[in-house]
């Protein structure tokens, strides 16, 4: 079909599509190996030259001879499947049914699949099938993208905008080298556990003089005649003297740990603290991200993003328990 829905004539869409094979076959041996297509793939500069893992999978959906190659009739085969696949998609995405796809269609059609995806990387998918970047995607740039999609020569089955935008996410996070890329997810990601790593020393050496005191008190036993002390100035109504009694343990701890090495004895055991900081927060992170998949499986749902409060409290509980069990030991140092 052309841009505007009209029937593609036969003999046109043949020379299309022949044009295309001998554009791929930079050998010109009429066929296509694994090789030979990524190399045509580089030629033409598409998304997939690089996603090694789903060019044999197009490989294998392809050559249906089983000879390890595409023949023109094989590739033919395989394109008309495609874009009668794609065709229908493209159609029902369209809801003004004017031939194009704007902005609005494809974030509604994303969403009724129950996929999420903020704006700004909405915007980049769009931007990314809007090949001459005029705000509207037509049929053959939606086509010209997805074609070699592997998931649509199977058997016939369409797949949906949900395999259509992790084909698009897997595409894009190859690099030449054929490696994947860290996505802005997982910069992101990295980003709130350096933050919070840093975060957790900072605040960790400001409290450390208060954790240090109680440690010191603790580890003390004779603390008891003070609350003895304390008790039999309460019973005889004197306030002065049960307030100093009080306090005493306190101050006896400063003055102790003053005397035994300045300002800096505050601060013993505070390296433990920042060591511990940075795979505590790794450990947290990762178990709560790790909590909150699995409550969405269980909710029946793709996203982690959208669990249920609930289930984001317990994820949070999981992440804090698992973290603290697994440096306690290096509390235990401190005594």
């Amino acid at each position: 079909m052309t841009n505007n829905g009209e029937e593609e004539p036969e003999r046109a869409r043949r020379a299309r599509l022949l044009r295309l094979f001998e554009t791929l076959d930079t050998n010109q041996e009429g066929q296509l190996g694994l090789e030979g297509l990524r190399n045509g793939l580089k030629r033409i500069n598409h998304p997939l030259q690089n996603a090694d893992k789903m060019l044999q999978d197009l490989m294998d959906i392809c050559d249906t001879s089983g000879d390890g190659f595409i023949q023109f009739d094989e590739f033919v085969a395989f394109m008309e499947a495609t874009e009668q696949h794609l065709r229908g998609l493209f159609n029902a995405i369209d809801r003004d049914k004017n031939g194009q796809l704007d902005r609005s269609e494809l974030a509604h059609a994303l969403e009724s699949n129950g996929i999420i995806v903020e704006p700004n990387k909405l915007q980049a998918f769009f931007d990314r099938l809007d090949k001459n970047n005029d705000g509207q995607i037509t049929f053959e740039e939606w086509r010209d993208f997805l074609v070699f999609i592997p998931q649509f020569g199977e058997d016939g089955v369409d797949p949906g905008m949900r395999a259509i935008y992790s084909y698009y996410l897997a595409t894009v996070n190859v690099n030449p080298e054929g490696d994947v890329t860290l996505n802005d997810d997982l910069f992101e990601s990295i980003g709130f556990f350096l933050a919070g790593g840093a975060a957790g020393v900072v605040s960790r050496t400001a409290t450390a003089p208060f954790d240090r005191l109680k440690v010191y008190l603790i580890a003390q036993t004779d603390v008891g005649q003070a609350k003895e002390a304390a008790k039999a100035a309460a019973v005889k109504g004197e306030v002065g003297q049960l307030a100093k009694t009080a306090t005493r343990p306190m101050r006896d701890a400063i003055r102790a740990l003053w005397n035994a090495g300045g300002i800096r004895s505050f601060f013993a055991g505070n390296g433990l603290n920042v060591v511990k900081v940075l795979p505590e927060s790794a450990i947290k992170f990762g178990s709560f991200e790790a909590a909150k998949r699995l409550f969405a499986r269980l909710e029946g749902s793709d996203d982690p993003k959208h669990i249920s409060g609930g289930s984001r409290f317990l994820a949070g509980g999981v992440g804090g328990v698992v973290s603290q069990l697994a440096v306690y030991p290096i509390d235990t140092l401190k005594l």
